[in-house]
């Protein structure tokens, strides 16, 4: 078996999350599940579940579904730019319905990890897929991501430290 460059970046990333929410919440447990694409990642959170990614307390019967859709960029520096195809955006739709809230993770080379949720990247890629649109990721040192897409109107700050800290908050604030 071939482990690919993407796979290995993907799992850097996961183990990231997981290790996160480790740290805040020792009583939870997980499991996950790939969507169609090798760049969607289903965490459903609930108690002593068996398919996808799982968040649960032992004790407790609260369920819930959380999406993770990743993009890499192999550029060394600013800026960093994702193509999103159809294709890409009727997943990421997919992971919409099925799920509480999914999160659009964009690897910024060795950088980081620029972090939107769903609303914040609709206020970048509008509902009108067409078959190829485009985010672009900029940072400065010791300053903010900047994120500016295809439909955007104004790019969007955020923090470079928003991963995994934000994924693990809003984890906290359903269980």
């Amino acid at each position: 078996m071939t482990i690919t460059n993407e796979e290995t970046q993907h799992g850097g990333i996961i183990l990231e999350l997981l290790s996160a929410l480790e740290k805040k919440k020792k009583e939870v447990y997980h499991s996950f599940r790939r969507g169609k694409s090798t760049s969607a990642y289903y965490f459903e959170i609930q108690k002593n579940a068996k398919k996808s990614f799982n968040f649960f307390r032992k004790e407790e019967k609260k369920t819930f579904k959380i999406g993770c859709y990743i993009k890499i960029s192999r550029a060394r520096r600013s800026p960093w730019r994702y193509t999103f195809i159809k294709e890409h955006q009727d997943e990421i739709e997919e992971m919409r319905r099925e799920t509480d809230q999914v999160f659009v993770l964009l690897l910024a080379g060795t950088d980081g990890v620029a972090l939107l949720t769903y609303e914040k990247l609709k206020k970048l890629l509008d509902e009108q897929f067409e078959d190829s649109e485009w985010l672009s990721v900029s940072r400065k040192h010791n300053q903010v991501y900047r994120v500016d897409g295809h439909d955007g109107k104004k790019k969007l700050n955020v923090p470079k430290n928003s991963f995994p800290s934000d994924i693990v908050a809003y984890i906290e604030s359903k269980l």
